[in-house]
């Protein structure tokens, strides 16, 4: 946020990439644009925000009406299924069948961002698998465990250290 008025951006969506380094937050570049992947989805579930209409309201010089800023109403972390990474666990252990059933039971939150398993020179995600909690601690448990049981945990995908970064 600071960045953007820092670069005199008031009124919009942006898209801003910061990486964390021990001096602080780098920033690495800011994009007029809507994140992508399941960035929506999220937004709408953890803060009661539509990020794609206020957009469009935007563009239309309309000023979106917002929630009052408050606390997440949730907690979710995921994780990134490639083919490169998954195509064994993609096809038995984590199908489209049994990643749908677990969202359907609220087990996971699914999103699909490919239509089919198929690599690519350029690869892009097939998949994100989430879990949700009231705690962001017991969020990541509980991700670390269907990921062990669906097989995209491996040695060469170690979820529980991506998941360390979440202290």
């Amino acid at each position: 946020y600071q960045c953007c008025l820092g670069c005199g951006l008031t009124d919009g969506v942006f898209n801003v990439e910061l990486k964390l380094t021990a001096a602080g937050p780098k920033l690495i570049e800011i994009n007029p644009r809507m994140g992508g992947f399941y960035l929506r989805d999220w937004i709408r579930e953890i803060y009661g925000v539509d990020i794609m209409l206020a957009s469009v309201m935007v563009a239309c010089g309309v000023a979106p009406v917002l929630p009052t800023p408050s606390r997440p109403r949730t907690n979710l972390v995921g994780v990134m299924c490639l083919v490169s990474q998954h195509l064994q666990a993609l096809k038995s252990t984590a199908s489209l069948e049994i990643l749908q059933a677990l969202h359907e039971r609220g087990v996971i939150r699914l999103n699909l961002l490919e239509d089919e398993i198929v690599s690519k020179e350029y690869e892009e995600p097939y998949c994100n698998v989430a879990c949700t909690s009231s705690s962001r601690q017991e969020a990541c448990v509980k991700l670390l465990g269907i990921c062990q049981v669906l097989g995209i945990d491996s040695l060469h995908y170690p979820v529980a250290y991506f998941l360390s970064h979440f202290k």
